[in-house]
């Protein structure tokens, strides 16, 4: 990252990124070190100059920037805010990951194959950004006597294998919804079910998909 500035970290803004501060027992000058250094890329030497602490040099600045941050109550704060952030980029990540197994378990092969069974594409160049996302190699092999006829061969990635992998995915949340309501089947009984996505078809599936969507918005 680019180096922070102290004109550009105000102590409004460190206020405002820890709003806690007091309950760690920092003033001024550790909050905007602290805060600093949380969103300069973990630069120690530059959050505690920048933060206007004395130093005779940028070297003894990272020696005295190390020395601060073993002290116990700047352990919390960042420990808080690395939290923070993985809980936001694990959920980023899920919605990835959910984008992605769509994008490989709806696909059309006919994008990828003419009604011949022969490639509509040579190479990986000729795909856009999402087909690329579906294709797990394309090769060109080469026959014949002397090896002077070639043909292209084009892997598709497992459509079912997706699907199994969204179904998954789809009962983990019905598993953690805050929302479950508790029902029986007969005579009090559990209700017996199964989900087996390879059995519904894309419009079936997608339906599903969508209904999960509007349940447990991003």
């Amino acid at each position: 990252m680019g180096k922070t500035n102290n004109a550009t970290l105000p102590l409004t803004k460190a206020k405002a990124m820890i709003p806690d501060y007091t309950q760690y027992g920092l003033n001024n000058k550790e909050l905007k070190f602290i805060a600093i250094y949380l969103i300069n890329g973990f630069n120690g030497t530059q959050a505690y100059i920048d933060a206007g602490f004395p130093s005779k040099s940028r070297p003894s600045a990272g020696v005295q920037s190390h020395e601060l941050l073993k002290k116990d109550k700047f352990r919390p704060v960042i420990r808080a805010h690395m939290d923070a952030f993985l809980a936001e980029a694990r959920s980023t990540l899920e919605h990835r990951i959910v984008d992605e197994l769509m994008l490989q378990a709806f696909y059309d092969p006919a994008d990828f194959i003419d009604s011949h069974g022969n490639p509509r594409f040579k190479s990986m160049d000729e795909l856009s950004p999402e087909q690329r996302r579906c294709v797990q190699s394309i090769e060109t092999k080469y026959y014949g006597k002397d090896a002077d006829r070639s043909a292209t061969v084009i892997k598709l990635v497992d459509r079912n294998r997706a699907l199994n992998e969204l179904g998954k995915y789809i009962d983990l949340m019905k598993e953690h919804s805050p929302r479950k309501v508790e029902v029986t089947g007969k005579d009090d009984g559990p209700i017996q079910h199964s989900f087996d996505p390879g059995k519904l078809s894309d419009v079936e599936l997608q339906a599903v998909i969508s209904q999960a969507a509007i349940a447990h918005p991003a």
